[in-house]
């Protein structure tokens, strides 16, 4: 079964909540709830799996959607598409600070909605799977004309794990797929294949470049064209890799590197 992308929606707005749930459905991702205020967003954060959030700046009581957005990155940090009806320099410094993917101004357009969503999936995967200790100069995408974001430098520590996804783009919709979930990778030309216990996913990049963006140290390059996670090896021999039933190449000149992560004797 092909994963859902999981989007947690936070608007206090309720006619525009509805919209926004009804209009994702209809692109095919999955809603875990609707929250109205920050409290309710932390609450479905912590019992859903959530793999993009929708956060209204302007939320009702204690705390607005960007305090919010800095509790829910301190749990796990994840893609983020700010709505708003605010312009000033105050907020969009405070909000950079939660290193948001998007914005979209209020009132939005469907069809931007949809983008907005899109290069938020994809620029998260290039931005926050390569582990970092400093993010300089962010490249958030804006949607509101005519406005120019001020630059922020922000430090913030990110840790990949075997449960962190990557989205891959596929018929139109990005999968999410845990990093841990790969057997191994299989480059053709221009073309990897992302290949899983049940899944093969063809992406338009050389192997090179797909091992640099998931930046995963359990996936280890094991010849010109393959890479396998180490976690899925289940035996090996001089010249050949066995890992969840399937017979890779050990390359030569790869060979020292692959026998560094296992102990053996």
């Amino acid at each position: 079964m092909t994963p859902r992308t999981n989007i947690l929606i936070i608007e206090d707005q309720v006619v525009l909540s509805m919209d926004l749930e009804e209009q994702l459905i209809s692109y095919g991702y999955h809603v875990v709830g609707a929250a109205r205020t920050g409290r309710q967003a932390l609450s479905l954060f912590d019992d859903y799996p959530v793999d993009l959030v929708l956060c209204d700046i302007g939320l009702p009581g204690d705390g607005d959607g960007i305090q919010t957005m800095n509790e829910l990155m301190l749990r796990r940090p994840v893609p983020i598409v700010y709505l708003t009806g605010h312009t000033d320099s105050t907020t969009f410094i405070r909000a950079q600070a939660t290193n948001p993917v998007a914005f979209l101004a209020k009132p939005y357009e469907h069809d931007a909605l949809r983008r907005a969503i899109e290069n938020a999936l994809s620029n998260y995967s290039l931005r926050f799977l390569k582990p970092r200790l400093l993010v300089d100069e962010p490249e958030v995408t804006t949607l509101l004309e005519g406005h120019r974001l001020p630059r922020v430098t922000t430090l913030r520590k990110y840790k990949t794990t075997n449960n962190d996804k990557v989205f891959i783009r596929q018929d139109g919709q990005f999968i999410g797929l845990c990093l841990g979930d790969i057997l191994y990778l299989e480059a053709n030309d221009t073309v990897t294949i992302i290949v899983t216990a049940s899944q093969r996913y063809p992406v338009p990049l050389p192997l090179s470049t797909v091992l640099s963006q998931l930046a995963n140290n359990r996936l280890t390059q094991t010849h010109r064209t393959f890479a396998v996670n180490l976690d899925q090896v289940e035996s090996f021999s001089e010249w050949q890799i066995w890992a969840g039933g399937h017979i890779l190449p050990l390359g030569r000149i790869y060979r020292t590197a692959f026998l560094e992560n296992f102990p053996y004797c």
